[in-house]
């Protein structure tokens, strides 16, 4: 984990977030991205107190970089991208159903389109590593 890198771009986050404010406070910008500023601002915040610590603790940094690198958990963290995948396409599938029944064609589209791209990214990852493991 870079850290000092990890800063600049939390302390650019907060930046950004701080400007969208002010722009909406002077009137340049409506209220459609008072919401993004405000979640940059904390996510910044939040994000550059974790780097902070990271930098400056050491068993906090230990403790970290052994979550980051342990094999068990890069395990966990792929089955949960499988389950998590397997998941979004039956409720994709559900919800076109349902808006196919209800007569909303328009979000029957996004959730099939949603299902069709998710599908063909699965596809060509499959692919790729299929290709690279050889």
């Amino acid at each position: 984990m870079n850290g000092k890198r990890n800063v600049m771009f939390n302390i650019f986050y907060i930046v950004i977030g701080i400007a969208l404010i002010a722009c909406k406070a002077f009137g340049i910008i409506d209220d459609t991205y008072t919401g993004f500023a405000g979640g940059l601002l904390t996510v910044g915040v939040i994000q550059l107190a974790r780097n902070v610590k990271y930098i400056n603790n050491s068993e906090y940094k230990e403790k970290v970089d052994i979550e980051i690198n342990d094999e068990r958990n890069r395990y966990l963290r792929m089955q949960a991208w499988s389950w998590a995948g397997y998941m979004m396409v039956i409720i994709l599938g559900i919800a076109t159903i349902i808006c196919m029944v209800v007569g909303k064609r328009d979000l029957m589209l996004v959730c099939s389109y949603s299902i069709c791209l998710m599908l063909v990214l699965f596809w060509g990852s499959y692919l790729y590593l299929n290709h690279r493991g050889q």
